[in-house]
């Protein structure tokens, strides 16, 4: 279980980090300093096109493959403990946010609670 754990969340993560970066493109807010002639010139509905063929594409295949090569069950608990990750994780860069120091608990709880799910998931009825 720890090995397919660590097979699953790097290729989990990226995904997501592919996903959350298209968003943030469409948006405006990526690298806004350096692509700001860009994002002057363009508009969201530009931005999405883009994205949809670049970063949500591929995050989005990179996700659905995990769930080919994986247990549908892990992957989906590992997925939605990966994308809250993800979005703090990215919202503090991108944003140069200082987070409270109680999104340390409220992470693992988000964590808790997938492998509670997991448990429930599998044990025997």
């Amino acid at each position: 279980m720890a090995l397919t754990l660590l097979k699953l969340f790097p290729i989990l993560i990226f995904g997501q980090i592919l996903f959350f970066l298209g968003i943030f493109f469409t948006s405006g807010q990526l690298l806004s300093n350096y692509l700001a002639d860009f994002y002057n010139k363009t508009n969201n509905i530009i931005r999405l096109v883009i994205s949809l063929f670049s970063f949500f594409a591929f995050g989005n295949y990179i996700i659905s493959k995990t769930y080919n090569l994986f247990d549908a069950n892990l992957v989906t608990l590992v997925n939605i403990f990966c994308t809250v990750l993800v979005s703090i994780i990215l919202t503090i860069i991108i944003f140069n946010f200082k987070p409270p120091v109680m999104i340390i608990p409220a992470i693992l709880l988000v964590a808790l609670g997938c492998v509670w799910v997991n448990y429930l998931l599998i044990m025997p009825k």
